[in-house]
């Protein structure tokens, strides 16, 4: 037992000694981070300097070359001013002369004094290697020690851990509120355990984006769109459609016709509000939508005139369709306002579900999206 005193006793110095060798090192490496970063831009003022007093270099020339006075070459008259501004410069280069010199001379101090720290570091970082050598040396010899000190940190760990285990212990008989207040949180850690489980949030996005993309086809197949008998699938990933039949799948991008971009867009943005409604109060997003003019896709303007008959006709017609069609599938809960070119010959099958609120079309004198009486007020 002596001999693992002694050996426990030296250890501890060691201990120490390591500490505070590590201390002296950790101080000289932010010395000498410090002192090269001031050397850097010590260097970076130099350079500085340099370019400056290379453009005075004509200076010394020129003094010795200008008289104190000198004659205008145009007038005649006599004038100092060339001299005075050659003697201003001259003193600006001898400062920058003087300056260059100093950073210089700090520059050498600094190589020196980064010299002298990395002969420190290099005694230091030996002297902590030693101690570490020794130290190795030591517990290597003495098992026994090891194993006393490996008991008393557990016996450490454990005691502390079964203090602070008592305590809540304790906390807890003395107040049943407490206890009950515990059983809530449990339970909703593992409620939020279960909303967390990837597998679970997996199958949940996986029910979502069916539910939106089986509302989407309903809309397209009104559309009579092309692939709309395909498998139709929101792609979250790309933000777009995915059109899959047999072994063969096409995006949207590349199925083309105005047409169908028309009716694939339209039949998403009212699928996705048709998936937010049944959020109820949990729906953050605004529940009305606006369409610009959608059977510009057809034609530039639609005239009353135009035959019933006509295909473009027709497929706006379609639009306000699958409009009603989303009205009554929402109870009307979604607000839908279009600005359209197109006349009452194509939607006043579905006068139901449309109100018109202005025309703008005609000679009237309300024919413009800004009235005429805002303007005549001064709006």
């Amino acid at each position: 037992m002596g001999a693992s005193t002694k050996i426990s006793q030296r250890l501890a110095e060691l201990d120490e000694k390591e500490f505070q060798i590590a201390a002296q090192i950790q101080e000289k490496k932010e010395k000498l981070y410090l002192i090269q970063s001031v050397k850097t831009s010590n260097k970076d003022y130099g350079n500085d300097i340099l370019v400056q007093n290379s453009r005075l270099e004509a200076v010394s020339w020129l003094k010795s070359n200008i008289n104190n006075t000198h004659h205008c070459p145009f007038c005649g008259s006599e004038s100092t001013s060339a001299k005075e501004y050659v003697d201003s410069y001259y003193i600006l280069s001898n400062e920058l002369s003087n300056l260059s010199r100093k950073v210089a001379d700090s520059h050498r101090i600094f190589n020196k004094e980064i010299t002298t720290i990395n002969s420190d570091l290099n005694k230091l970082e030996r002297q902590i290697n030693e101690i570490r050598t020794e130290k190795q040396i030591l517990s290597q010899e003495n098992e026994e020690y090891q194993k006393q000190h490996q008991v008393l940190n557990s016996i450490f760990r454990f005691g502390g851990k079964l203090g602070e285990s008592l305590k809540n212990y304790d906390k807890i008989s003395e107040s049943g509120d407490l206890e009950k207040e515990l059983e809530k949180i449990k339970k909703r850690i593992s409620e939020i355990n279960k909303l967390l489980n990837q597998d679970v949030l997996d199958r949940k996005q996986k029910g979502i984006l069916n539910q939106i993309s089986t509302s989407i086809k309903h809309y397209a197949k009104i559309f009579e769109a092309e692939y709309c008998d395909d498998d139709i699938q929101l792609n979250i990933e790309n933000l777009t459609l995915k059109f899959v039949s047999g072994n063969r799948e096409d995006f949207l991008w590349e199925i083309g016709s105005g047409h169908n971009f028309m009716s694939y867009h339209i039949s998403t943005i009212l699928a996705i509000h048709e998936y937010l409604l049944t959020l109820a109060d949990k729906n953050k997003v605004p529940t009305f939508i606006i369409f610009d003019q959608p059977s510009q896709v057809y034609f530039p303007e639609l005239k009353k005139e135009e035959l019933a008959e006509d295909l473009a006709v027709l497929k706006v017609k379609r639009i306000f369709k699958v409009l009603s069609e989303f009205k009554n599938r929402t109870n009307s809960k979604v607000q839908t306002i279009i600005i359209e070119h197109a006349g009452e010959n194509s939607w006043n099958e579905y006068s139901k579900d449309v109100k018109l609120i202005r025309n703008w079309h005609g000679d009237s004198n309300d024919n413009a999206l800004i009235p005429k009486q805002w303007i005549d007020a001064g709006i």
